[in-house]
């Protein structure tokens, strides 16, 4: 099964969505995100590493975690390399949630309906 619709990217599988959502779920990932997604990131991973308090070594293992769910991408330039986010997965993700939340909200309202239904007749006698 696939989810989401964002333009310009094909919906996530269930497996993307497994290592996008694995991904988030770490803090120091969320603000390694947080970090390559601000407009002033910094250019240089070891810059990146130590506004983080992070080894570059640790860095690295974080990165690479968040390459493999696509939301980042490493761009070399020259000897250095830097990190952008790739904010297209993310609306992927955020499409399977809205998805998922649109489902469980139409359970939910047949429920209700459907105590509702159940409720009437009782009321009806009183």
């Amino acid at each position: 099964m696939v989810y989401g619709l964002t333009a310009g990217r094909a919906p996530l599988t269930e497996d993307e969505l497994d290592a996008v959502f694995g991904a988030l779920a770490h803090p120091v990932r969320r603000a390694v995100l947080h970090e390559v997604a601000s407009p002033d990131r910094p250019e240089a991973m070891t810059d990146l590493a130590e506004r983080l308090d992070l080894s570059p070594q640790a860095l690295n293992k974080h990165l690479s975690t968040l390459e493999r769910a696509h939301l980042i991408t490493r761009v070399k330039h020259g000897r250095a390399t830097s990190a952008q986010a790739n904010p297209e997965v993310l609306d992927s993700a955020k499409d399977w949630i809205v998805t998922m939340t649109d489902y469980w909200n139409a359970q939910l309202d047949s429920l209700q309906l459907y105590i509702d239904s159940l409720r009437k007749p009782t009321e009806d006698r009183n």
